[in-house]
């Protein structure tokens, strides 16, 4: 099957305020009609981002993915606040775990 998880919308609150509120966890990674035929049958990464990760491994579905912000910053002022929902409307259970890696120049 598939895993259904990947649907959560991503949603950005920036400064405050709900800025970006996306379509769903394989499109914020660039993946998006990841069950197309052709489209994402197993793992695969580029330079900016990708599944390096995607399969089953002892009968559960996994995936790692990444996504560099090189070319689309997502600018703020004083608070940034990134998060999935955990599949379709929020409620399919699942293991996440996340890093983030953060530039200023002050």
């Amino acid at each position: 099957g598939l895993p259904y998880w990947l649907e959560g919308d991503d949603r950005w609150i920036i400064d405050g305020e709900l800025r970006i509120h996306g379509t769903g966890s394989e499109d914020y990674f660039n993946c998006g009609w990841y069950a197309l035929k052709g489209r994402l049958n197993g793992p695969e990464a580029l330079p900016s981002h990708g599944f390096p990760v995607y399969g089953i491994a002892d009968g559960t579905m996994r995936a790692a993915a990444f996504r560099w912000h090189y070319g689309d910053p997502v600018p703020f002022a004083g608070s940034m606040d990134f998060a999935i929902e955990h599949g379709e409307v929020n409620r399919h259970i699942a293991d996440y775990r996340s890093a983030v890696y953060w530039y200023a120049c002050r």
